[in-house]
């Protein structure tokens, strides 16, 4: 059996500009740091693009602690609600990346395949953005930034969830579908296969040394020939 885990912000949805604003907006709103003045790419790089391990280093830069629960708890639910929100302001911001629902459904539909997902979102702004482009995902398996900081441990944590629920010592292969610098590392640090989308069509992850890269999903014969 193949496991096919993929990742959501760039790779199911074209979420990453709203997600980063919203948070950007919160940041403003719970802790008085302007989102204006922080080098997002570069704290991404650091942190493999986990919402949690974001929080922990802009926060850790600007006042040298780390948040406490009870600004974590405020932070994360502030930035919920604006994702809610600007949903039904900007439904378009919400779009999913060509063919991700029909992908989904194609491979939970074969009985070979096991289908997941790993995001560096936590968990409830994740279902907010998947639920918001109409992203078919139950009853996939989700891993999210809840509890690991790194996407690498995310990712490793959903394998041995998958392994343990299905009574498996391992799987035929194991494929990781993502759209960043660090989804394409964190893939190479454990060993499993790497699938990139590039819907900008920007070339970032070819110029890493991603052989398998797909611009959408829309060519289905394609993207599974990928996963062989």
């Amino acid at each position: 059996m193949k496991f096919v885990i993929f990742d959501i912000d760039g790779t199911l949805t074209k979420t990453v500009a709203i997600d980063d604003l919203c948070f950007g907006e919160s940041m403003m709103e719970v802790f008085d740091i302007d989102p204006k003045l922080i080098d997002w790419e570069a704290v991404k790089a650091k942190t493999s693009g986990t919402d949690s391990a974001i929080l922990d280093e802009i926060v850790h830069d600007k006042f040298g602690r780390f948040p406490t629960k009870k600004e974590r708890e405020y932070f994360r639910k502030d930035f919920v609600t604006r994702l809610a929100n600007a949903h039904r302001r900007q439904p378009n911001e919400f779009a999913q990346v060509p063919g991700a629902s029909e992908i989904l459904r194609n491979l939970m539909n074969n009985e070979n395949n096991l289908v997941g997902i790993a995001t560096g979102s936590w968990s409830d702004s994740a279902k907010v953005k998947l639920r918001a482009a109409g992203v078919h995902h139950n009853p996939v398996l989700l891993g999210s930034s809840d509890i690991h900081g790194q996407r690498k441990d995310i990712i490793s944590d959903l394998i041995n969830k998958a392994k343990s629920r299905y009574g498996l010592e391992c799987f035929e292969k194991i494929i990781y579908v993502g759209d960043g610098e660090w989804d394409f590392l964190s893939s190479n640090m454990l060993g499993i296969d790497f699938v990139g989308v590039d819907h900008e069509g920007n070339g970032k992850l070819r110029s890493l040394g991603a052989s398998r890269v797909v611009n959408d999903y829309n060519n289905f014969e394609e993207f599974i020939s990928y996963l062989d």
